[in-house]
């Protein structure tokens, strides 16, 4: 049976849940994401990817194992900012690719709640593309769920995103995003996807 692996981000949300940050009166974190995925998915290994201050980091990983006993991986890394293509995109596709090169009979998902929009646009474009992982999200009221992205990236894409030869592709990972930066800023070809990309 394959090894089960979990990548993701560590988002605002988990390190409020572990009291890291304080919490708005009106604010309603429950477990954060990544503590309700591993409540009700399981999974071998958890790779954590973060740019937070360590300290935070280790007092979250400390609060996590009060309730899960699962391996924890951390990837501590460097970004200009949680919205930045570039780095995002450096830093996700450099652990994917460390970790299948170790093995190729990983099954891998990818955490798409924590974190920013960005990272979740580029966890996408990788997952679909170059490493075919599976993807999960979370919710407060049902915890983790896998979840089927409704469309392939268009096969004229593909080789212009795995080669960085595309201009627009280009300018899109490594240039500077606004705040709001979501799927709706992806320059497709392919109606479906953007029809959908809008409504997210």
């Amino acid at each position: 049976m394959s090894k089960t692996l979990l990548v993701s981000w560590v988002g605002i949300a988990d390190l409020k849940a572990a009291g890291q940050f304080p919490v708005q009166q009106d604010e309603f974190i429950a477990d954060g994401p990544i503590l309700g995925a591993l409540k009700t998915l399981a999974f071998d290994e958890l790779h954590l990817l973060y740019d937070q201050e360590p300290t935070k980091v280790d007092a979250y990983i400390k609060w996590l194992s009060h309730y899960t006993a699962i391996k924890v991986v951390l990837n501590p890394c460097t970004l200009r900012s949680p919205i930045d293509f570039g780095d995002i995109h450096r830093v996700l596709e450099g652990c994917l690719e460390k970790l299948t090169a170790q093995n190729h009979g990983l099954d891998i998902s990818i955490h798409l709640s924590p974190g920013t929009p960005s990272m979740t646009a580029v966890s996408i474009l990788l997952g679909k593309t170059r490493y075919n992982t599976r993807f999960i999200q979370s919710t407060k009221e049902r915890g983790g769920e896998f979840v089927d992205i409704p469309f392939d990236i268009s096969a004229e894409y593909v080789p212009r995103l795995v080669k960085n030869a595309d201009k627009k592709l280009n300018q899109l990972l490594y240039s500077e995003a606004p705040l709001a930066a979501a799927f709706s800023d992806i320059i497709t070809q392919n109606t479906e996807i953007k029809r959908l990309l809008t409504k997210a």
